[in-house]
Order: C-alpha cells, then structure tokens, then sequence
C-alpha cells in the first residue's frame, strides 16, 4: 500500500504542475513523470489483479478499477486478457500477448501474414521497437472496445463509467489549462513515453522464448522454459516492479512483490536439482536475444 500512497502523491504533483504553471518547457518535463506514474499504476493494477494485497477479491478488485481509472484502461477487460496469457502462456492462437497482427513469434505465424503486415514482419527487427511506440493506441483501442460491447457482465455499466471518466478528465485537464497545441504535444509525448515503457516491462518476460504449438508439457515446466527473468537489483526490481522474477511470477502468481527473491532461491535450487532449464540474463542482452528472434522469424517471409 506504500506504493500506492506514493504513487498518488506523484500524480497529484503531475496534475498540479498544470494549474501552477504556464512554462512550455515545465510541461514538456511533466510527460515523463506523469508516464512513470501511469506505468507504476499499471503494475499496482496487475498486483491486484492477481491477488496479491488482499484477500479479499472485492477490496482487489476495487483497487484494481482504480488504478485502471488512473490509467484509462478497462480493468475487467485487462484483467480477462491477462488471465488468459497465464493459463496458456506462449501459446499460438491462445496466448494473447503473442498474438500481435504486425508481429509474428514463430515460422507460423509469419507464414499467416497477409498485406501490410506481412511486409512488417519481413523487417520486423527495425520496426520491433517503433511499434512498442504505438501500444497506447492498441491498448485504448481493445480497452474502449471491451468496454462499449462486452455488455453480458455485471461490471458493464462500472466499466463503462470509468473509462469515460478518465478521458474527461484526462482531456479536460489538459485543455482546460493549456494552449491547444501544448496539449496535443504532451498527449503525444506522454503516451508515447508511458507506451515505451509498459512495453519495456513485459517485452523482456517471454518474447524471444519458446512458443509452444501444440505441444503438451506440464504447467510446471510450461511456466519455467516459456519465461525469461531478468538479474535482480534495486534498479531492476523497481523498474519492472518485480516482474524481472517472471518465472517465479508465473508459478506463484499470487505471491507478493516482496517475497519474489526468495521463490527465486527455491526455484532456481529446484531446476538445479531436477535438471531444467532456468534462464535469467542481462536488460541489454534480453533485448538481443529478441531482435535476434525476430530476425530469424522474418526469413520465413519471402
């Protein structure tokens, strides 16, 4: 609960920034906070989500609806997605983390690429990283669509109220006190940066690693080889909020942030001893082993 009472504070430092200043350049410099802030929400929104602060799921819940709020994404909408990428994790055709329509993570799904973004695979190592840019709109754009049309559920109406609220406010706020053309600009310079680093946070986790087509393994072993952690450190770990322990994550999904090195001893001495593979690397080499899968999927294209 510390780093939702700090993270509240920075977005009532954010929002105040508007009102006590008209410095183009102190506006400019408010986008990156105000992207760290949404992307730490989001990471509360994930705890939540997964049962991780209470024990109660109504309290989780309503926590997880406001940090969905803070952020403008549908909670119910994330939370059903991101359920479904931990039951079938890495998963062609099921995993929805995987199942980009620019991108492709397998022979597979390349060979599936029609038009356009058949020809963004083919070179899709250069665009890998420009398209992360671009996750704001592909995740307004699923949460609007969830919110507008999945009317068969209770949290319908909630749901809806939500996500109109946080673009009335985030809008109002926005060109209520600045000049047209500073909005436009911040809005464009804070969902990017907010985009990049979302994307840097979970692109780390499974992407690069193997897709499972068909195959039957156990969950033990699904959740270990299908996940990448990255090397622990007080840089990493606030960063990605604990998410580098994406192994531990996967297995023990309910387990508090805090509590993640410690599942990281146990289990890395457990794949020792059972002899399976347990892989944590480097940020910077994590993102080489991406590219490099990347590329060599994109030589399927011809």
């Amino acid at each position: 609960m510390l780093g939702l009472a700090v993270n509240t504070l920075l977005l009532c430092v954010s929002i105040a920034i508007f009102f006590l200043t008209d410095n183009v350049w102190l506006i400019l410099l408010n986008a990156p906070i105000l992207a760290l802030v949404y992307g730490r929400f989001g990471l509360l929104a994930h705890d939540f989500g997964h049962m991780q602060v209470f024990k109660s799921t109504r309290l989780n819940d309503a926590f997880g609806h406001f940090c969905g709020t803070i952020v403008g994404l549908s909670y119910p909408w994330w939370k059903a997605k991101h359920n479904m990428h931990h039951a079938h994790t890495n998963h062609d055709h099921m995993d929805p983390d995987i199942d980009i329509p620019v991108l492709a993570y397998s022979e597979e799904q390349a060979l599936r690429k029609k038009g356009i973004a058949r020809f963004i695979v083919k070179h899709q190592a250069w665009f890998f990283f420009p398209i992360q840019l671009l996750a704001c709109f592909s995740l307004r754009s699923s949460s609007w669509k969830y919110a507008l049309m999945v009317r068969d559920r209770s949290n319908f109406v909630l749901d809806l109220f939500l996500s109109g609220l946080h673009a009335a406010l985030y809008l109002g706020i926005l060109f209520g006190t600045q000049p047209w053309w500073l909005a436009i600009l911040f809005i464009v310079l804070h969902q990017k940066l907010w985009s990049f680093y979302i994307t840097s946070i979970f692109a780390p986790n499974h992407k690069g690693m193997p897709i499972l087509e068909g195959e039957t393994v156990d969950f033990m072993r699904e959740q270990i080889l299908t996940a990448r952690n990255i090397k622990p450190n007080m840089v990493t770990d606030y960063y990605y909020g604990h998410l580098n322990y994406q192994i531990e994550h996967h297995l023990f999904p309910t387990v508090q942030r805090h509590n993640m090195k410690k599942a990281r001893r146990i289990v890395k001495q457990f794949c020792k001893e059972k002899g399976i593979e347990y892989y944590e690397t480097s940020v910077i080499r994590s993102y080489i082993e991406i590219l490099q899968h990347m590329h060599e999927v994109s030589m399927y294209v011809k």
